[in-house]
């Protein structure tokens, strides 16, 4: 990723239930390696959805520089070359994204 570009991420997410419900969709972050250890995981994005029973929609989330940055040892935000993990779900379980 350099700096101008932008990471999407999608998911899709169904309601396999009777009842028409709602879900807040979550995105965590994961640095794999950084100068300092900032959060194990943090919330970048979050979407609350309406789904009819068997409905079902792609939940898109953008991920720019900013969305990797964490504050250093200088108190200064940065962003490092590295590996992430890209984690989303809901309240209760993540899913991860290799």
């Amino acid at each position: 990723m350099k700096i101008n570009d932008e990471i999407t991420v999608s998911i899709d997410v169904k309601n396999t239930g009777k009842v028409a419900g709602k879900e807040s969709v979550l995105l965590y972050l994961s640095d794999e390696y950084a100068s300092i250890t900032p959060e194990v995981k943090a919330l970048k994005g979050f979407q609350k959805i309406s789904l009819a029973p068997n409905e079902m929609k792609t939940v898109t989330f953008m991920l720019d520089q900013k969305a990797l940055q964490f504050v250093n040892n200088d108190l200064k935000w940065v962003a490092e070359k590295g590996t992430f993990k890209v984690q989303i779900g809901n309240q209760l379980k993540a899913f991860v994204l290799e």
